[in-house]
């Protein structure tokens, strides 16, 4: 069992985890796969910081015959089936608003969806509407925007955002992208199903 989680995308791809995150993390177990409603899942690594265990699973790129939407039900049937109750993702996007820089931090509040192809596959859980007025976990970003203003004093940081999630696998045009920037301020191919799943 675990309550944390940490998805990791382009932002973590590089990075040597757990102990790029905490040098005190101890590694449990690595390379586990489980058998989900949707196929088998990517494999996760399960780590320890202090006293609390998290799951750690790597969904950047496409594994052959998988799609996104059914990766990602993968992903959280396994942290459902787990227990656990805080999720961090992360992510390498575009700016969309041209008042952000190279190196700017964004804790998005908000999305935009615009996937096409990542609905199929069946039910969450159980056949109600699922609500979105407050869609990202108030207290995961308030430790997120905390965090980052001690770890990066000298960057700008902005506590919300809109997120337009794209389909992908392929970067937007420039025509695109200036249609895009009336949705909202950052431009990724993440985000969606895993916000509302």
């Amino acid at each position: 069992t675990a309550t944390l989680a940490l998805i990791g995308g382009t932002g973590s791809n590089t990075a040597s985890l757990p102990g790029d995150l905490h040098p005190d993390a101890r590694v449990v177990e690595e390379g586990l796969v489980f058998d989900t409603p949707w196929g088998h899942s990517p494999p996760f690594g399960l780590f320890e910081v202090d006293g609390r265990r998290v799951l750690h699973v790597r969904l950047h790129g496409w594994r052959r015959g998988v799609s996104r939407g059914r990766a990602s039900r993968q992903v959280f049937s396994v942290l459902h089936r787990a227990g656990v109750r805080r999720i961090l993702g992360d992510a390498g996007v575009g700016s969309l608003n041209h008042l952000l820089d190279p190196g700017d931090l964004v804790v998005p509040d908000d999305f935009v969806d615009l996937t096409t192809d990542r609905d199929r596959g069946g039910l969450v859980v159980g056949d109600h509407l699922l609500v979105m007025r407050d869609p990202v976990c108030a207290t995961c970003r308030e430790a997120l925007i905390t965090t980052a203003g001690h770890l990066a004093p000298g960057r700008r940081l902005f506590p919300r955002g809109t997120y337009v999630v794209t389909e992908g696998p392929r970067f937007e045009s420039p025509a695109e992208v200036r249609r895009l920037q009336q949705f909202g301020d950052l431009v990724g191919q993440s985000f969606s199903p895993e916000v509302w799943l």
